[in-house]
């Protein structure tokens, strides 16, 4: 495969083509090689319109007669996409299914089909690669003058594998391209050095996450596009002197999924109800896990695998969900290997505005399946360094300032440019075991919450050494509330984000006008002293 890609590149005409038959396909001799030719004409398969799979693997349009999996690929990942071809052919051959290939304009198209009865030679034409690729070369002037698109169509139609046979090969390929852009990290994924704003340096996992949106928006999986930079932007400030940014995007108004509503934040999770497992393939970005190199051995879910998936009504650009261990069906309720995963994602990240979040039910919760969000705004937020107090006999359990949009606790871990990785990783354990218990004490009292990871740090503190912040917003149940037109007080807007649906509302918003709506979120002054009575004793 990378001599054929390679060949591909080396002749360089628009035109040139490579093809490829199996047998049982029309090859005639057991030999391996390819077809190429140059057919100075416009084939439909040039520009055929494609669907995303999952991954990098693409299904031609519906409307084309024979479907065929798609990967495309240029000069620079040659050696990736010649593997992935040559693995989707293995499963082909080990579910004997005969198949052709072309190699045109970039793409490289695998069809599955009948086996072909070689004993009968047509005098019309016998469709192999070349016919597969919209292009007929017949042997009798009788049936080239006979030829339609109609009996084209007919001809191509005619070697379409049986439906049940198909979605054998569908569902093989499918898990082979999940399984195969899988994401396994360990510590030394983790960057060591400052976190920037403006994008311009960024990580593996970054490259990996903003590609993989940046393809599903291409093509067309989500309900609207969210290209980047596409949203009006602009920043505003309280009286307390905290900066929110707020963002202008009218589709999220009207065009998510409908929030669940549920009598308990502790409500189990229902597998008759909408879940993540009920997705499109085309959805998920990437599978991803932790090999647990470098990381505390023994409390680490080293064999938990969570799934990255695109938010289909993205609040904005690279707006993605992370869904924890989807196979085990849990509710949204945060566990600590999501907080554990929570810090991980932020810690493989160079870019500041990098962020993720949880929403509890009675939150703004809108599916009750475990998962987390994630948002890239590239600009600071004033609760990146808002100033936190000592609260309670354990030192990572802070109280936020009053200067903060809402009152709630932050933890603060140090990265890893201010402490090693044993330091790092100590803290981080200590974090996640006394979150489980804050957690476990609201889902206790029916008090939902809502979290934030972000990169910053806490001007209360003597050292401005470089943080991850995990914020802890305990809140007032918004089960039964009505959207808003300027936004929803959940784990994005009390952090300082605001994404705004109406244009009047973002043309008008103050800092002091977004904090008094997310003032409603407060808790009532007997649950507030309930809740700080429990923290200081953690």
């Amino acid at each position: 495969m990378i001599l054929a890609f390679e060949t591909f590149f080396l002749v360089g005409k628009k035109h040139f083509r490579m093809m490829y038959n199996s047998l049982l396909g029309w090859a005639s001799v057991n030999h391996l090689h390819f077809h190429c030719y140059a057919f100075n004409h416009e084939l439909v398969l040039d520009k055929l319109k494609l669907t995303l799979l999952a991954g990098d693997v693409f299904k031609t349009d519906p409307k084309y007669p024979l479907p065929a999996f798609v990967i495309k690929f240029d000069k620079e990942n040659i050696e990736k996409v010649a593997e992935k071809v040559a693995a989707i052919t293995d499963i082909l051959h080990e579910l004997d299914v005969a198949h052709n290939m072309v190699i045109t304009s970039g793409r490289c198209y695998i069809f599955p089909r009948k086996h072909a009865d070689t004993s009968i030679v047509s005098q019309c034409v016998d469709p192999a690669c070349v016919e597969l690729s919209g292009q007929f070369p017949c042997k009798a002037e009788e049936e080239w003058t006979k030829m339609t698109a109609a009996k084209a169509v007919e001809m191509i139609a005619s070697v379409r594998i049986e439906s049940d046979l198909f979605a054998r090969v569908e569902k093989a390929i499918l898990e082979f391209s999940l399984q195969h852009g899988a994401l396994l990290y360990s510590a030394e994924d983790f960057v060591t050095e400052r976190v920037e704003f403006g994008l311009e340096r960024l990580s593996v996992f970054d490259r990996r996450v903003i590609d993989a949106f940046d393809a599903a928006d291409k093509a067309s999986v989500l309900r609207y596009s969210q290209e980047k930079g596409c949203n009006p932007i602009r920043e505003v400030a309280t009286s307390k002197g905290l900066t929110m940014v707020a963002e202008f995007n009218h589709h999220r108004g009207f065009n998510k999924r409908a929030r669940v509503e549920v009598p308990t934040i502790n409500q189990p999770f229902d597998a008759a109800k909408f879940h993540f497992n009920k997705i499109a393939p085309k959805e998920v970005l990437f599978r991803f896990r932790s090999s647990g190199k470098g990381l505390l051995a023994g409390k680490r879910g080293i064999e938990a695998h969570h799934l990255a998936i695109v938010n289909i009504s993205p609040i904005n650009w690279c707006h993605c969900l992370y869904v924890i261990e989807p196979e085990k069906c849990l509710p949204q309720r945060i566990t600590m290997e999501a907080v554990r995963v929570g810090f991980d994602l932020m810690r493989m990240t160079r870019a500041q505005g990098f962020r993720v979040m949880f929403n509890s039910l009675w939150a703004w919760a809108s599916v009750n399946h475990l998962h987390l969000h994630s948002m890239c705004v590239d600009k600071p937020f004033g609760m990146d360094t808002c100033p936190s107090l000592s609260w309670g006999s354990s030192e990572p359990v802070r109280k936020l300032a009053d200067c903060a949009h809402l009152p709630g606790y932050v933890f603060n871990l140090p990265n890893e440019t201010s402490a090693s990785r044993e330091e790092q990783e100590e803290r981080l354990e200590e974090i996640v075991q006394l979150f489980e218990k804050a957690v476990s004490f609201f889902h206790e009292h029916e008090i939902p919450y809502n979290c934030t990871w972000a990169h910053g740090s806490d001007k209360g503190m003597k050292s401005d050494a470089p943080l991850i912040r995990l914020f802890l917003w305990p809140r007032a149940s918004a089960a039964g509330w009505e959207p808003h037109p300027a936004f929803d007080n959940a784990c994005a807007e009390l952090e300082g984000f605001l994404p705004i649906k109406v244009k009047e509302e973002f043309d008008s918003l103050t800092g002091d006008s977004a904090e008094a709506l997310i003032h409603r979120a407060r808790l009532d002054e007997k649950t507030t002293v309930l809740v700080e009575e429990f923290m200081k004793s953690i």
